[in-house]
């Protein structure tokens, strides 16, 4: 059986490293951006499956640069993101009506921040019914890349001043994820 994976968008680095540890305590693999990414395989060079699932959850911020969690999840759904709508949730401080109206058109789970997340964990259970970890997911691995990527610390992705972006493992697969680190450095 495999483990329960989500990915994460928030350009609030606190609240991303919070939902991270989060979903860590769930027992998830998680892998998390710090501004919208339509295609996480795409980001770090790899081929997209188009086929299966990248991950079983994806949890969005609303209010992010270059585009808002409601049009990044549609662009997804434009490029074939095989994440059902219904496992996907955006979060926010703060949204209008009209864009709660939109939320609700397309099925998504709407949490306001401060999270509850006791709220978030119903959601979860009752999404988690329906995933069957039996189902392989997606990889979007690229082993050419992987290859020639696994040691080179100029080639990991960089913040917003150029500075490699630490926040980031990769696992067995080559994504890049920010799995639980225990106490004692393992990865869970």
């Amino acid at each position: 059986m495999r483990k329960k994976r989500v990915i994460l968008y928030d350009d609030d680095m606190l609240v991303l490293n919070l939902m991270k540890d989060y979903f860590t305590q769930r027992g998830y693999e998680v892998i998390k951006f710090h501004k919208p990414v339509i295609c996480q395989a795409d980001e770090y060079g790899r081929n997209c499956t188009k086929t299966l699932p990248c991950a079983d959850i994806v949890l969005t911020d609303y209010m992010m640069p270059t585009m808002n969690g409601i049009e990044l999840l549609i662009a997804q759904s434009r490029i074939g993101c095989k994440i059902p709508y219904q496992n996907k949730a955006l979060i926010s401080g703060y949204i209008d009506e009209i864009v709660l109206k939109k939320l609700r058109s397309l099925g998504l789970m709407y949490f306001e921040k401060p999270i509850c997340f006791d709220d978030l964990g119903a959601w979860l259970d009752k999404r988690e019914m329906y995933n069957d970890l039996l189902q392989q997911l997606g990889t979007a691995r690229n082993d050419r890349h992987n290859k020639h990527n696994e040691s080179s610390e100029s080639q990991k992705p960089r913040n917003r001043n150029n500075i490699p972006d630490s926040t980031s493992d990769k696992n067995a697969s080559g994504l890049d994820v920010t799995s639980a680190i225990t106490s004692g450095g393992e990865l869970t």
